[in-house]
């Protein structure tokens, strides 16, 4: 008999922090966002510092998600409910449901890496120890990605992977097929905000326009995506 596994991210998934990752280059210092980092590419000498992860800054729920984190924990079906944080500590996520009233039997696993292939190693690890129907939601492509491609060596196992964005269409669940689902398109102008990526003028990396868009009035990334707001308007 095999059993249900649902594993959900923390940051930019569950939450929205004001932690930042700080990166050092050539000795000049950034700052990144989580969603900024989700899609760095790391380059040859890149120095990072996470130290903000040891804390919940100022923690905002992203409700949608939250809300199936929930209903995963209150499913008598789903076996086993997990959030896998790359933070180095569990008692930041505590701290975010306890604050929330988050309650249910939820597993959280700390990795203390961003590499990936430590969140695919866990997912396949509870693949070997019996889960056959696993749903994994993470907001960085590269984790998606890596967990996507044990579909290919675990064909027999319902694997579910959702990348965790502000879009209209729900993930599935592993109880739950898509055609069941409920898909509302929503084309509002500040949906169009919190998907859109936007060139980053200074680090000359992708950013999210609603990240951008919270930067000081002087910063180039805030006045690109001025230029590019500006120009949504003019269209709608």
């Amino acid at each position: 008999m095999g059993k249900t596994l649902f594993i959900s991210d923390f940051d930019d998934t569950l939450a929205e922090t004001d932690a930042k990752i700080y990166l050092t280059r050539d000795g000049k210092r950034f700052e990144m966002t989580p969603a900024e980092y989700a899609v760095y590419q790391e380059e040859p000498g890149d120095q990072f510092d996470f130290s903000d992860f040891d804390k919940l800054i100022n923690p905002r729920p992203i409700k949608r998600f939250v809300r199936m984190l929930q209903n995963a924990s209150d499913n008598p079906k789903v076996d086993k409910v997990v959030i896998l944080t790359a933070r180095g500590h569990t008692r930041p996520v505590a701290q975010f449901l306890k604050k929330f009233g988050i309650t249910g039997r939820i597993t959280i696993a700390a990795l203390g890496s961003s590499d990936p292939d430590r969140k695919a190693r866990y997912v396949e690890k509870h693949i070997e120890q019996g889960f056959d129907r696993i749903a994994f939601v993470d907001d960085s492509p590269k984790n998606v990605e890596a967990v996507d491609k044990l579909k290919t060596k675990y064909p027999e196992v319902k694997l579910l992977v959702h990348q965790a964005k502000e879009t209209a269409e729900e993930p599935e669940s592993p109880e739950t097929p898509a055609e069941d689902k409920n898909k509302i398109a929503k084309t509002s102008l500040e949906k169009q905000i919190d998907t859109m990526v936007i060139r980053n003028p200074e680090t000359k990396r992708d950013i999210r326009m609603k990240t951008a868009l919270s930067y000081d009035k002087q910063h180039p990334a805030y006045r690109a995506a001025m230029q590019t707001l500006q120009g949504l308007r003019k269209n709608t």
